[in-house]
C-alpha cells in the first residue's frame, strides 16, 4: 500500500466518523478534510487549488442540471400538480390490500420524478397512511414499498445519484440511462410483483376493510382539491411537463437545456407578476 492510498483511506474514515458524530455540516467536512489530505500527500496549495478547479469543471453540467431540475419540480409542487396527480391515482384504489400497495408504489414512483426523496415522502406517506391505518396495514409495509418504488426512479437521467455518478466517470448521463433502461423497466415490474407477497403477509396480520368502511374512505377522496395557482395553471404545467419528459426521454432534447428552458417557461406562466 502506497502512502497516497493510505492517506486516501484515512481521509474516507475521518469523513465518515465526523459525519456520524455530527461535528460540523457535511459541506465543511467534505471541503476541509480532502484539502488537508491533499496537503499531507505533499501537494502545494496551488496544486490543490488546481484540483478544485478541475473538479468543479467536471461536475459543472451536473450541477446545472440538478439546480434547474429542482427548481422546475419545485414550481410543480407549488402549483399543486403533485397533489392532483396523487388524488387522480387514488381514485383507482379498490378494496384490496394488494391494490393499496400497488397504488402506493405508483405514487412513490410518480412523486420521485422531481428527484427529491423529501418530496416523495411528503406527497406519498401523508396521503396513503390514513388508508393503511383504516385497512390495518402496518406502517412498515408502507415505508418498504414507498422506499423501493422511489428508489427505482432514482435511475432517471435527472436524478441526483445518476447524474453524480455519470459526472464522476465522465459519461453523458443520458447515455448511461439508455444503457440501464432494461434494468429500469425490469425493476419497475419487480416492484409490482413484490407487492404480492407483502400483501399476503399483511393479510395474515389482519389487514383488510369491510365494504361499508371502504365506501366511506372513497368518499373522502371527493373533497375539493386546493390548487394554489389555479386549475388552468396546474393543467398547463401538467401538459407541458408530459411533453417535456417525452422529448427528454426520447433523446430529442439535452437534459440541461430541457430543465433550464422548462423552468423559464413555468416561472413566467406560474408567476407572471415580476414581484
Amino acid at each position: 500500500m502506497t502512502y497516497h492510498i493510505a492517506i486516501t483511506l484515512l481521509m474516507m474514515v475521518v469523513i465518515i466518523v465526523l459525519l456520524f458524530k455530527g461535528v460540523s455540516s457535511p459541506g465543511v467536512i467534505f471541503s476541509l478534510v480532502p484539502i488537508a489530505a491533499a496537503l499531507l500527500m505533499g501537494y502545494a496549495p496551488s496544486e490543490v487549488n488546481t484540483f478544485i478547479g478541475d473538479g468543479i469543471k467536471s461536475v459543472g453540467s451536473t450541477l446545472f442540471l440538478m439546480v434547474f431540475a429542482v427548481l422546475y419540480f419545485g414550481i410543480l409542487h407549488e402549483a399543486g400538480v403533485f397533489r392532483a396527480l396523487v388524488r387522480f391515482v387514488m381514485r383507482f384504489l379498490g378494496n384490496s390490500v394488494l391494490g393499496t400497495l400497488l397504488i402506493t408504489a405508483v405514487i412513490g414512483m410518480l412523486t420521485q420524478l422531481d428527484g427529491s426523496g423529501a418530496t416523495t415522502a411528503l406527497c406519498t406517506i401523508p396521503t396513503v397512511k390514513p388508508i393503511y391505518e383504516r385497512q390495518n396495514i402496518r406502517t412498515e409495509a408502507l415505508l418498504l414499498v414507498e422506499s423501493l418504488a422511489s428508489g427505482v426512479f432514482c435511475l432517471l437521467p435527472w436524478a441526483p445519484g445518476l447524474v453524480e455518478a455519470s459526472a464522476y466517470v465522465g459519461v453523458e448521463v443520458y447515455d448511461v440511462f439508455l444503457f440501464i433502461l432494461p434494468l429500469f423497466v425490469f425493476s419497475i415490474i419487480l416492484i409490482f410483483l413484490f407487492c404480492i407477497p407483502v400483501s399476503i403477509v399483511e393479510k395474515r396480520h389482519g389487514a383488510g376493510l369491510s365494504q361499508e368502511e371502504f365506501k366511506e374512505l372513497k368518499e373522502s377522496l371527493h373533497e375539493p382539491l386546493e390548487l394554489p395557482l389555479g386549475k388552468g395553471v396546474a393543467i398547463f404545467d401538467s401538459v407541458f411537463t408530459v411533453i417535456l419528459m417525452a422529448l427528454l426521454l426520447a433523446g430529442k432534447l439535452p437534459s440541461n437545456l430541457s430543465f433550464a428552458f422548462g423552468y423559464a417557461v413555468l416561472i413566467v406562466v406560474n408567476f407572471p407578476n415580476p414581484k
